[in-house]
C-alpha cells in the first residue's frame, strides 16, 4: 500500500511539473549589447559633437534604467556651438616622444592648447599624460598613477571606478619674484552602464548602450618657498555625463551633461555635417 501511495505521489508531481511548464514557457533574457576597443574611435579619427543647452521649457530627460528602452532625442533646436574630437598618434605632436607608454593623443580642442596622452588596449583607455600651453609656458606630466577612462566591454551592467594623479613641476610668479611650482591634479570616476535600448538622435537611430559617469577633478597649486611645499590654491570639482555609446559611429552619439538630480544641463548630439 506505501509503495502505492507513493506511485501516485510521484505521478501527480511529474503532472504538476508539466503543467507548469506548458502554463508558464521561459522567456530567453535580451542579449546584452557589447561595446569593444575595436569599436572605439582611433587615429585618424574625428567626432563633432554639437552642443544644446536645454532651456526651461524643454522636456528632454535622462530616461529611466534597463534593457530595451528608447530613447527620442529629436528634434533638438539649433545650436552654434560644436565640440570637435581629434585622434592622432603621439608621433604626430611635437613633444609626443616624451609620452612614451602613449599609443593615442587626443584634442578635443576646446582649446587647441590641450592635450591627453592615452594608451588604448584591447580592455581599456587610460590616461597616460597631459600637455598643455599656457600663459606663454608649456606644461607637460606623465602620470604616475594611470587613469582609466573607458573599460570594455561595454555592456548593460558592467561598472568600475578608478582614479589617477599627475605632478607637473614648472615656474611661478609669487609676489613678483620667480618661484619653483607645481600643479598636482588627481583624477576620480565612478563608471556604470545603467542602461541599453535604441536611440534616435538628428544623426539617425541607433542601438547603444548608456553609461553614466560621475567625475571628480581635484587640482592643487603648490610653491617652494624655504625649502617646504606650500599650497597657494585648491579646486575641486565633480560633474556628472551620460553618453549613449554605438557600434556604428564609433563614438558616443548623444551625451548628457547633467546635475546631482539628473536634470539634463546640455545635450550632444553627434553630427556628419
Amino acid at each position: 500500500m506505501k509503495k502505492f501511495v507513493l506511485f501516485i505521489v510521484v505521478i501527480a508531481l511529474i503532472a504538476q511539473s508539466c503543467k507548469k511548464d506548458e502554463e508558464t514557457p521561459s522567456t530567453p533574457a535580451p542579449t546584452a549589447y557589447q561595446i569593444t576597443s575595436s569599436d572605439i574611435g582611433g587615429a585618424g579619427d574625428e567626432f563633432k559633437i554639437v552642443q544644446y543647452t536645454l532651456l526651461p521649457a524643454d522636456t528632454f530627460t535622462v530616461g529611466a534604467t534597463g534593457q530595451t528602452l528608447v530613447w527620442v532625442y529629436n528634434p533638438i533646436p539649433i545650436s552654434t556651438e560644436v565640440d570637435t574630437v581629434t585622434f592622432t598618434l603621439p608621433s604626430a605632436h611635437p613633444d609626443g616622444a616624451f609620452f612614451t607608454g602613449s599609443n593615442l593623443c587626443l584634442n578635443n580642442h576646446e582649446t587647441d592648447e590641450m592635450y591627453m596622452f592615452l594608451d588604448k588596449q584591447s580592455d581599456k583607455v587610460d590616461i597616460t599624460g597631459i600637455w598643455v600651453a599656457i600663459n606663454g609656458d608649456t606644461l607637460k606630466g606623465n602620470l604616475s598613477d594611470r587613469y582609466t577612462v573607458l573599460k570594455f566591454p561595454m555592456t548593460y551592467g558592467a561598472s568600475y571606478s578608478d582614479s589617477g594623479f599627475v605632478s607637473i613641476l614648472t615656474e611661478m610668479d609669487y609676489q613678483g619674484q620667480m618661484v619653483p611650482a607645481k600643479y598636482e591634479i588627481t583624477f576620480k570616476i565612478n563608471s556604470s552602464c545603467n542602461a541599453e535600448g535604441n536611440i534616435t538622435t538628428p544623426l539617425g537611430t541607433f542601438k547603444c548602450v548608456r553609461e553614466k559617469r560621475t567625475e571628480i577633478n581635484l587640482f592643487n597649486v603648490k610653491i617652494q618657498m624655504y625649502s617646504q611645499w606650500i599650497e597657494a590654491y585648491n579646486q575641486a570639482d565633480t560633474s556628472y555625463h551620460y553618453s549613449f555609446w554605438t557600434k556604428e559611429k564609433k563614438w558616443n552619439v548623444a551625451e548628457l551633461d547633467v546635475d546631482i538630480t539628473d536634470k539634463i544641463i546640455t545635450l550632444g548630439h553627434l553630427t556628419e555635417l
